[in-house]
């Protein structure tokens, strides 16, 4: 396990992308002359003895019909029987059609189900796309219980050309997505499956605490989940003094678990509260970074900008430049994460985005790579798309994938992070007035959330665990290239 701080600037020549650029192009040219699938690859690889079932891609095609119906997608899908239990019993499955704009264009299975073979078998799955203007879609298959309330296999994923040659795909997509039990003890039960490295790491985040019992559970169920951090997102007491939420956090803050950015409130008139912070978490800046195993979290101090300035040129504006920078161009980094306390981007509520944030870091977290960046302020939970700046109307983002769950990074183009409003710690909501049209999920729930990086760190999987609601209320894939 690596863990180093870094409160020190570095600088050096940032390398092209050319040669990157190039071969994505190769492959989309090459996809679009030969009309065949294109695979999204890899996801979480696991042992096949700890699935129900196994499934594979054998064959998907997109073609149009001799009727006037529509466009037919035909997916085949191997599978192996790996609980005994499920031999000869009734299952079904699940396959759901996006257009490539991520839309949900429809969704069927079974009617009644089907039987599983002893030693599995090959499972077709059929359906008819009735608009014309699709010209490609990405299709998700998954195995289920007969009545569909329990997912028991992994995830294949396929994105499919019109006219597509039907050839096998030879091995060249694996299975994605996660395994999720339906018996989750109130919410909190994740069942996550790896193979490879054992050093996966999981942080959790949330802020706007405040000191009553709904933040004390809220830190508890934290903790409950076996984080290897917590993040606190600032405004974090509520209170005259920091000491009633310190309380709260230090019996969990083993090998110095729990990192917090400083909010608003955490500000008072003579620093009392601030200067506590400071020096309960061993700080001597606000801002810092850390490495930890090949994850880069950067925590940006963002309460108001005349109380610790971060626009340009400021002390704060010069490290995290060169921080991101020196992160960027580090092989031994795979994630880059950006934790502050003002939102840059939200739907209608309490709290506008920030603009003089996104105008100051939106286009340098696009240059270096960033892939999360997390933020409170808001009392809600808001997830966007990946998001692109827009410098002509900076409070317009430019979407760039509007699949709500999965988001893939092989093209380089479409890299951008994605923004998660997480003021969910326990004070009083915050309403909505609409949605953005660049906010994929939001609620209006106490909650947090987890992010787990899997797949030998090639995968993260983020998932908002309500404290009013029994159930996973919120999830995201992203899947990417690592540099090495």
């Amino acid at each position: 396990m690596k863990i180093s701080i870094f409160y020190t600037k570095s600088t050096f020549d940032f390398n092209s992308s050319f040669t990157a650029l190039l071969l994505c192009a190769f492959f989309v040219i090459f996809a679009l002359l030969s009309f065949s699938i294109i695979p999204i690859q890899s996801g979480i690889a696991v042992e096949d003895s700890d699935r129900q079932i196994l499934i594979a891609l054998e064959n998907a095609t997109f073609a149009q019909l001799t009727t006037v119906n529509g466009n037919q997608v035909l997916v085949s899908v191997k599978y192996q029987i790996n609980d005994d239990s499920l031999k000869g019993e009734k299952i079904n499955g699940i396959m759901k059609i996006y257009s490539s704009n991520g839309s949900l264009v429809k969704s069927s299975s079974y009617p009644d189900g089907f039987t599983a073979k002893k030693k599995g078998g090959i499972q077709d799955f059929k359906s008819t796309v009735k608009d014309f203007t699709i010209q490609n879609v990405i299709v998700n298959v998954t195995f289920t219980n007969a009545k569909k309330t329990k997912v028991l296999s992994n995830t294949i994923t396929a994105n499919i050309l019109l006219k597509s040659s039907g050839d096998q795909l030879q091995n060249k997509t694996t299975s994605t997505d996660i395994k999720m039990e339906d018996n989750m003890q109130q919410g909190f039960s994740l069942v996550e499956k790896e193979s490879g490295s054992l050093d996966n790491v999981t942080f959790v985040a949330a802020g706007d605490f405040g000191c009553s019992k709904s933040a004390e559970s809220t830190i508890k169920k934290m903790n409950n989940s076996n984080p290897d951090l917590i993040i606190a997102l600032g405004d974090l007491s509520y209170n005259k003094f920091a000491d009633c939420w310190l309380n709260m956090i230090d019996p969990i803050n083993n090998d110095e678990k729990v990192k917090f950015v400083v909010g608003d409130h955490d500000i008072d008139s003579d620093y009392s509260r601030y200067n506590a912070y400071m020096k309960y978490f061993n700080l001597t800046k606000p801002f810092y970074s850390f490495d930890y195993n090949n994850i880069h979290f950067l925590m940006m101090a963002t309460p108001k900008n005349k109380e610790i300035p971060y626009i340009w040129n400021s002390e704060q504006y010069n490290f995290v430049k060169n921080d991101l920078e020196k992160a960027s161009q580090d092989e031994d980094v795979d994630w880059i994460i950006v934790s502050g306390f003002r939102p840059f981007y939200s739907s209608i509520s309490m709290h506008k985005g920030q603009a003089e944030l996104r105008n100051a870091y939106h286009q340098m977290f696009d240059k270096y790579g960033v892939d999360l960046v997390l933020s409170a302020h808001n009392h809600n939970y808001q997830r966007t798309f990946p998001l692109g700046y827009n410098n002509i109307e900076d409070n317009l983002p430019i979407v760039k994938n509007m699949n709500k769950e999965i988001y893939n990074y092989y093209q380089i183009e479409n890299k951008s992070p994605i923004f998660i409003t997480v003021g969910t710690g326990g004070e009083t909501h915050h309403p909505f007035k609409n949605q953005a049209y660049f906010v994929a999920n939001q609620l209006l729930q106490r909650g947090f959330l987890k992010v787990s990086f899997v797949d030998n760190n090639e995968t993260m999987v983020g998932i908002f665990y309500s404290m009013d609601k029994a159930s996973i209320q919120d999830k995201f894939i992203v899947k990417k290239m690592l540099k090495k």
